[in-house]
């Protein structure tokens, strides 16, 4: 249905507001900007910006990499709809 293709972009930013106001979401913003005071977050999202979204998945990675993080992205994956 073309109405459900209109509606994405506006679904997707809905999804991504109401996942950066949970608490996994704060957790995760923490997790990402702990290591070096939100540097290294700032140059993945300005790749992003450029087309090349290996640095935030290699810094999400990171995160994924310990136990806690690992859960973490299991439960905010289950969340959002992809």
């Amino acid at each position: 249905d073309h109405r459900d293709l209109h509606s994405f972009p506006t679904r997707r930013s809905s999804d991504l507001r109401r996942l950066m106001q949970s608490r996994d979401g704060q957790t995760l913003m923490q997790a990402l900007t702990r290591p070096d005071n939100g540097v290294g977050l700032q140059r993945a999202v300005q790749a992003a910006m450029r087309g090349d979204t290996n640095v935030m998945a290699e810094l999400v990675g990171r995160v994924a990499q310990s136990p806690e993080g690992a859960a973490l992205m299991e439960r905010i994956s289950r969340s959002v709809e992809l």
